[in-house]
């Protein structure tokens, strides 16, 4: 078995890890071992960075998956259709219809045509308290 000062020796040179007199070698274990979770949680997938980065691909992500719960919870629960009857073509038809209107037109729309009727960065850059 290694001890934790040589398993140490070997961590401190890579994570550069600063060390006192008054730091134990678990505290120093402890930190690398943070930082390591940190690094690798940090490039893992991020749902707010996707929508910031793609924001016309999510909303009319958004905007299919919406229309077509909508239209499968139609006609599930309210005219009570048997799941082995759904009708289907009608179910891609409403994930067309919320893709390209509710998802495409409509994110176009309100990005373009809004920044122009309206000061859209300013009241996006007021406080809470203001709007």
């Amino acid at each position: 078995h290694e001890s934790k000062v040589s398993v140490l020796d070997r961590i401190l040179p890579k994570y550069k890890l600063p060390t006192s007199r008054s730091t134990t070698p678990d505290q120093v274990l402890s930190t690398a071992l943070t930082d390591q979770t940190q690094k690798s949680s940090s490039s893992s997938w991020s749902y707010g960075e996707f929508a910031k980065q793609y924001p016309n691909v999510n909303n009319i992500g958004i905007a299919t998956i919406k229309t077509a719960s909508a239209d499968l919870l139609a006609q599930v629960v309210i005219a009570q259709t048997p799941v082995s009857e759904i009708d289907w073509q009608r179910a891609f038809l409403f994930c067309a219809f919320g893709a390209t209107y509710l998802g495409a037109f409509q994110y176009w729309y309100q990005v373009n045509i809004f920044k122009k009727l309206f000061d859209v960065d300013k009241f996006t850059s007021q406080p809470w308290s203001e709007k």
